[in-house]
């Protein structure tokens, strides 16, 4: 083992040395949370060098102090189901179509919460926050490019990206379903192959990403899209008593009457979804910063308000933001002048 390999973060949710990416954005000689694994002993350890008896009770109460990280990207499906059995989580499933604004979606849900940008709720780790950081890196002035941009959801089996927030009471756990986009054309073509799909039976809330672009500029195209995937989900038994969001992205793109047309569109179709299932709740949101006035990720922490269990009550009282040093506001600032960009 390497001596960078030999040392591990003691901070929960990053994955030190091995995941190539230090949590607090420190480079690995300079991050205060690292510890030299050769420094610390197991009970076992200990009780073989002193001769003092360990009681099993001990060792339990260790391994529940230890925090298990993932040097991967992201989960795959066996890697999800594992995990579940482990420690349990909220499983959540995107349906969105090619460039609706899904991946765009989860890095600024885990930016927004890195940076404690939320009022009411903590970052309390992931175990793939590589896989969010590679999601993140196109939106940032570090990455080089002339715009904000996202990397796009390759085709294959879906990848699962974990975040623990923590509101209140005690932590919980996301694990949200990143697939390609080209999935949801084809459960336009073929209903039935929305089955196919293991997150989608697996959820526990369903995300139904409404490309606010689209639904703006063309709404016919918009509404039956959205409307065929929803009836997709109910012909094959896939509601159930599952809350269904319709998420509408894109927000930070209107303002004034503009804004107020795309509201009542997303509304409409929110309306004509939930007299089928009443389980359904409306989000409008924009993750990209809006041009002269507000924030970034409008919207958002209200989702995650609704995806987490009902026995994790929110924090009401405000958190501090971190100082406005990281690449991102800068990023975000250098744009400003040029207007809001997708």
């Amino acid at each position: 083992m390497s001596a960078s390999l030999n040392r591990q973060c003691r901070q929960s949710g990053c994955g030190g040395p091995a995941s190539g990416q230090c949590l607090e954005h420190f480079s690995f000689d300079e991050c205060p949370n690292l510890i030299d694994l050769e420094d610390l002993q197991l009970p076992s350890q200990v009780a073989a060098e002193s001769d003092v008896d360990v009681g099993e009770e001990s060792v339990v109460d260790l391994a529940l102090e230890l925090v298990q990280i993932s040097a991967g990207p992201a989960l795959s499906l066996h890697d999800a189901d594992s995990f579940l059995r482990r420690r349990g989580a909220v499983v959540v499933s995107f349906l969105a179509g090619p460039e609706a604004g899904k991946t765009t979606l989860m890095a600024t849900m885990y930016e927004l919460a890195r940076r404690r940008a939320l009022a009411t709720l903590r970052f309390a780790g992931s175990d793939t926050i590589r896989g969010f950081e590679e999601r993140c890196h196109l939106s940032r002035h570090s990455s080089g490019g002339d715009q904000p941009d996202t990397q796009r959801t390759r085709g294959g089996p879906p990848q699962f990206l974990h975040l623990r927030l923590a509101g209140a009471s005690r932590p919980f756990d996301l694990l949200l379903a990143d697939r390609a986009g080209e999935f949801v054309d084809r459960i336009l073509d073929d209903p039935a192959s929305v089955m196919a799909m293991a997150e989608v039976a697996r959820a526990d809330h369903l995300l139904l990403i409404v490309d606010g672009s689209q639904l703006f500029h063309r709404a016919p195209q918009a509404n039956s899209t959205a409307k065929r995937v929803f009836q997709a989900l109910k012909q094959n038994n896939l509601l159930g008593a599952r809350h269904l969001h319709i998420v509408v992205t894109k927000r930070d793109l209107f303002c004034g009457e503009d804004l107020a047309l795309l509201e009542r569109r997303a509304r409409n179709l929110a309306d004509f979804v939930s007299e089928a299932h009443p389980l359904t709740t409306l989000h409008v949101t924009g993750a990209r910063r809006r041009l002269g006035a507000g924030g970034l990720g409008e919207g958002i922490e209200r989702l995650l308000v609704a995806l987490a269990p009902r026995a994790v009550e929110p924090v009401f009282a405000p958190v501090p933001p971190l100082p406005s040093t990281h690449h991102f506001d800068a990023f975000s600032r250098l744009n400003e002048a040029s207007g809001v960009l997708e």
